[in-house]
């Protein structure tokens, strides 16, 4: 099977698939917005809503210790950071011109206390600043025992991402 450019729009978005795929169908349905199917384009939230992800920290995701490894963290992070910063970037555009960011830099990010295996990880991500090309965002990570309701602080980021 070999990759081609699609043909329901002439390539203008630039994305690539192999033919008769599973993605190619998403593509068609999802991008350029086919009402038929299961896949159907929700209005996008304001950007100045902050985006939060929840998730529960399961073995697989530390250390011997029952610590979670900080990679598994910094993923999160990062996921969280480009959520906002995309929405915030394509609040006012069409599909044809939307405009997807990346990670440029972490400015700095602290390790409050350790996340626990079984504790629900919550991050809140903002757009804190932005410029013709760039944003901060910030993002704050809570853990949760959902067992005993405590929540507590364990990191804070600042990224700055570019579109």
């Amino acid at each position: 099977m070999h990759a081609k450019k699609h043909e329901c729009c002439e390539g203008r978005c630039q994305i690539r698939y192999f033919q008769k795929s599973f993605y190619a169908i998403i593509h068609r349905r999802w991008i350029h917005g086919s009402s038929s199917g299961l896949f159907q384009r929700l209005p996008a939230l304001p950007s100045t809503v902050p985006i939060e992800l929840s998730r529960v920290m399961v073995p697989d995701d530390t250390n011997p210790l029952g610590n979670v490894h900080g990679g598994t963290i910094l993923k999160m992070i990062e996921q969280a950071g480009n959520i906002v910063a995309t929405r915030h970037c394509n609040k006012e555009r069409g599909r044809e011109s939307a405009v997807i960011t990346v990670l440029a830099r972490a400015d700095h990010i602290d390790f409050l206390q350790p996340m626990y295996v079984g504790e629900v990880s919550q991050l809140q991500a903002a757009v804190t600043y932005t410029s013709s090309r760039s944003m901060e965002v910030t993002v704050d990570v809570w853990a949760e025992n959902v067992l005993s309701g405590m929540r507590r602080h364990t990191n804070t980021a600042t990224l700055w991402t570019f579109s």
